[in-house]
């Protein structure tokens, strides 16, 4: 098991009204983030809901990583968006992972030219 230097991430829940944005610690490296992001992704693509999606903390924990919430936010609320807080909170922060629940969006065009 490789670790990596302790850093934070962002995880955001979906891009539907209600998502959140959620900030992590973690020594989970890259590639570990990545993959787990694919598969929650592909959940969605083949049709499951939520309650299908791995829990990112219980799989790298189970793995030997810390994975650590520090802080999240709603991504619209009546005083901005996730982007704002996170940038007025954290300043930037580089590795971005999202679990795509709206697959639609994005394979929509090609599913409805069929």
């Amino acid at each position: 098991m490789k670790k990596t230097e302790k850093r934070l991430i962002t995880l955001s829940d979906g891009t539907r009204m209600g998502g959140e944005l959620l900030v992590f610690r973690t020594d989970a490296p890259a590639e570990v983030l990545s993959e787990l992001e694919k598969i929650s992704c592909e959940i969605f693509i083949n049709g499951a809901d939520y309650e299908d999606v791995p829990i990112w903390a219980d799989v790298l924990k189970e793995k030997g990583y810390e994975f650590t919430s520090i802080d999240s936010c709603t991504h619209v609320t009546a005083y901005g968006t996730s982007s704002d807080w996170l940038e007025e909170t954290f300043g930037e922060i580089n590795e971005k992972y999202v679990i795509e629940d709206q697959p639609d969006l994005f394979l929509g065009a090609d599913l409805m030219e069929t």
